[in-house]
């Protein structure tokens, strides 16, 4: 299907940036993606289709209209769904929808802006439209709070062969659903080739793990059925590079093929390559064909069945992925079965006719791109959809590795020290958390603001890994043990069960989003690490203890410090306020509100129950803390700068806590507070203190 005639007129080389003034929060929709400004928008851009109708009419016969609908399509029914399910704040001047007068900018965002924004300039262009207070004519006063566009829609441009005129133009190139295993394997050892030249990124032979398997390297593909895959023990053997796998185990039913004590002779004889599973005998592939001699596989290189060798090795998994020349990492794979050259998501290209600055003129070829990662560009390299990346283990083994290949659903996607760029071209300045001190990495939202760096990428890191889960439940502190070892240097600082000892105050702070019990013991009470969920640690601004820590002890499971906890306790010397649930006038109307605590003195609201996995609403918390005996046990005090302290009051931060027995001194967190002085009903100065045991 040809194009129409506003499609062939619009200037794609010469199309504006998408607007500075502009800012986005961070969108809870997939396709509804607004942006809003504080002054006046006039109409920016290349003017596009005047009306939903109009486009409709368009795509009929013009296959560009016909692929930027069914994004706009995706666009309504989500809006329309919102709203139906009372989402009002996405409503524009009692609109069911906005009015689709749309304009055409420059795909991405290149004003240089951090964080969820950074900086992203892919090929291609956005599609916008404007609540009706973006578009010319008298506006009332009143109604100035903000003036808001919505991203419609996304479209890339590739090019198309190799030898067209406009090819190096453009740095993506075509993604099929099923692109061949040969064109994947050249597009990697291009990204590699470029990368081996960046300062930082290649950082030479380094020690090598234990174990490894050793390809003996043919240097072709194709014959990978006959050449020996050994496992050979490094000290056998002088230094070299070598790669490591990063990859889902998978359910119990379809484990991978596992290095055991009855196995172990075996391995070192010889392993066939067909007994390996797809994703193994894919990594080996793609290893072979990087000239590189050695593989790591943590199911085959650690002996599954020797607890003492286990635990030697999952400590030393800092040195094993930041020694790596590269990471495969099989993103896509649920198990190791699937495969790393698996087919990808089916996209549809259309061709357009392309005339760039200099006058060369040709095809590229168009299709829609992720509009929310487009517009917050930190869920591109975050790839939170793929199954690799809802695993604990695999977090330290991206967040260690230099430079990572990979094999998501969509694309290949290449990560080193210096960005994150992808087979269709999209590319950004920044990269997933990362050890390594050159790393250009992304400023996340995750970023806890401290005052001292090094400590605020740990609290990052651990937000990070909160959601991650666990086939064993008891691996939450193991999994973290590689990253732990290099921030207990870094920090030089005592681990004590996921905290620090220096800091062992703040660290207690912690906010337990999205909490989960667990069925299994890993950490005392006051440590993050004791439940499922993200630990939110970090204070900005200035402030004091309010308790002292006296004493403290941890067991640990094994030699390795920051490994398996059996238990552990701290002695504090602390201010300690009972408090009691404040009963609703209406205890109907109100059951779905956040219960509230007030203390003896304090303000007669309370404070908010910002219980770890006790329901916090009245309607179905009341009843389990009615006749629990509960304390608030103040740790700091302070001048924070946080949304929190809107009245600009000291802020009081502390935890709620349970006795283990009636009237014992002994206690468990049961949660964290967060709220101004006045809240708590005292004087800092009449303040008194209780020696206080937490398990």
């Amino acid at each position: 299907m040809p194009l129409c005639e506003l499609c062939r007129s619009i200037p794609f080389s010469d199309l504006p940036d998408f607007p500075s003034s502009l800012h986005g929060g961070m969108p809870s929709e997939s396709y509804v993606i607004p942006f809003r400004s504080q002054t006046k928008l006039e109409p920016f851009g290349f003017p596009y289709h005047p009306s939903l109708k109009h486009l409709q009419g368009s795509s009929t016969t013009c296959s560009l209209c016909a692929l930027i609908l069914t994004q706009v399509e995706l666009f309504i029914n989500e809006y329309q769904d919102s709203v139906a399910n009372g989402k009002y704040f996405l409503r524009l001047n009692n609109k069911e929808l906005p009015s689709f007068n749309m304009w055409i900018t420059k795909r991405g965002l290149r004003d240089g802006r951090a964080g969820r924004f950074l900086r992203h300039d892919g090929d291609g262009f956005w599609i916008f439209t404007g609540s009706e207070k973006m578009h010319p004519g008298p506006v009332p006063e009143k109604e100035r709070s903000h003036w808001s566009v919505y991203l419609l829609g996304s479209i890339g441009f590739v090019g198309t062969e190799d030898d067209d005129d406009l090819a190096g133009m453009f740095r993506g190139r075509q993604v099929d659903e099923n692109t061949s295993q040969e064109t994947m394997i050249e597009r990697a050892k291009k990204w590699v080739q470029e990368c081996d030249e960046h300062e930082h990124c290649n950082s030479g032979i380094r020690d090598m793990p234990t174990y490894l398997l050793d390809l003996s390297v043919s240097g072709a593909v194709g014959d990978e059925s006959t050449a020996p895959i050994k496992l050979v023990e490094s000290a056998n053997h002088h230094s070299e590079r070598y790669i490591a796998v990063s990859h889902c185990w998978g359910d119990t039913a379809r484990k991978p093929l596992t290095t055991t004590k009855s196995t172990l002779s075996a391995r070192k004889a010889g392993i066939l390559f067909e007994e390996l599973p797809r994703s193994f005998q894919d990594t080996v592939v793609m290893t072979r064909a990087l000239g590189v001699r050695y593989l790591w596989i943590d199911s085959l290189c650690i002996c599954q069945d020797n607890d003492k060798e286990w635990e030697r090795e999952s400590a030393a998994m800092g040195s094993v992925y930041s020694h790596a020349y590269l990471t495969l990492a099989a993103a896509s794979a649920p198990d190791s079965f699937h495969g790393c050259f698996a087919p990808r998501k089916a996209r549809k290209h259309v061709k357009v006719p392309y005339k760039s600055k200099d006058g060369k003129e040709g095809e590229v070829l168009a299709f829609s791109a992720k509009v929310r990662n487009d517009a917050v560009t930190m869920w591109y390299v975050e790839m939170s959809d793929e199954p690799l990346s809802d695993r604990a283990w695999c977090f330290q083994e991206r967040v260690l590795s230099s430079r990572t290949l990979h094999f998501a659903s969509d694309q290949m996607y290449f990560e080193c020290l210096e960005g994150f760029r992808g087979e269709d071209g999209f590319s950004v300045k920044g990269r997933y958390d990362c050890i390594h001190p050159h790393a250009n990495k992304y400023n996340s939202l995750r970023i806890r603001n401290t005052e001292e760096p090094v400590m605020g990428e740990w609290y990052s890191m651990l937000w990070g890994y909160g959601t991650r889960k666990l086939t064993k439940g008891c691996d939450k502190l193991p999994a973290l043990s590689g990253l732990s070892e290099i921030y207990a240097e870094r920090l030089g600082d005592e681990y004590v069960a996921g905290l620090w000892k220096k800091k062992l105050i703040e660290g207690m702070t912690w906010q337990g989003l999205s909490s989960k019990v667990v069925d299994v013991y890993r950490a005392p009470s006051w440590s993050w690490a004791a439940l499922d969920g993200i630990g939110a640690t970090g204070i900005a601004g200035e402030y004091r203890c309010l308790a002292e820590v006296l004493d403290y002890h941890v067991e640990v499971e094994g030699e390795n410090k920051f490994g398996i906890v059996k238990n552990g306790w701290i002695l504090l010397d602390a201010p300690l306020l009972q408090v009691t649930l404040v009963e609703p006038k209406d205890p109907e109307a109100d059951a779905d509100r956040i219960m509230m605590f007030k203390t003896k003195n304090g303000d007669p609201e309370g404070v908010r129950a910002c219980f770890d996995t006790i329901p916090r609403v009245y309607g179905t918390g009341a009843e389990v803390v009615r006749n629990m005996e509960i304390y608030v046990l103040l740790l700091t005090i302070g001048e924070e700068n946080s949304p929190v302290n809107y009245k600009k009051e000291p802020i009081i931060r502390g935890i709620f806590d349970s006795p283990v027995s009636d009237g014992s001194k002994i206690m468990r967190r049961i949660g964290w507070v967060i709220d101004d002085v006045p809240v708590f009903g005292f004087e800092e100065k009449d303040i008194s203190k209780e020696k206080i045991k937490l398990v």
